[in-house]
């Protein structure tokens, strides 16, 4: 009598991370989150931020990872961002595929909308910022990177090498 055995061979191997979406409103208690520097700040790289129609009051967001998704669910007419004190997004030396879609950005006065920084690369759609007399509304740095589409700028100052 011969007898056989199978032998069942088990891999672990390691799971795979999915990109997180995260979502800003108002109200707390129904999204994840109403601040969006406190929603960027949970996010890592290929992460998506979802944000409902309303106005935002928004200190700086110094973005540091790499593939960051920020949508304005309603588009550019819904979605605005207040800025207190200084520009809205700064994307760090290097950072690369950030995309940013449907939001009306009214910076502190003398302060830009967007900031790319050295090698830095960004895709800005439905993006509108007007009535900047002090500064321009996005600077790039040197070798960053930019595509906008479908967006509206205007009434802003060209200083300091920017759009």
């Amino acid at each position: 009598m011969i007898r056989r055995s199978s032998i069942a061979l088990c891999l672990l191997l390691p799971a795979s991370a999915s990109a997180a979406t995260y979502t800003v409103c108002p109200s707390p208690s129904i999204c994840d989150f109403n601040d969006l520097l406190a929603a960027y700040n949970a996010t890592s790289s290929g992460d998506r931020i979802e944000v409902e129609a309303g106005t935002y009051s928004v200190e700086k967001i110094k973005v540091t990872h790499d593939d960051i998704e920020f949508i304005g669910l309603y588009g550019s007419a819904a979605t605005i961002i207040t800025t207190p004190q200084r520009e809205w997004l700064e994307v760090d030396d290097g950072v690369t595929g950030i995309y940013v879609e449907g939001f009306t950005v009214q910076p502190f006065p003398g302060e830009r909308a967007v900031h790319l920084k050295n090698s830095a690369e960004a895709t800005l759609v439905d993006m509108v910022v007007t009535d900047q007399s002090d500064k321009e509304a996005i600077k790039l740095d040197d070798n960053a990177s930019i595509l906008i589409q479908d967006s509206f700028f205007a009434d802003n100052s060209n200083n300091d090498g920017g759009v």
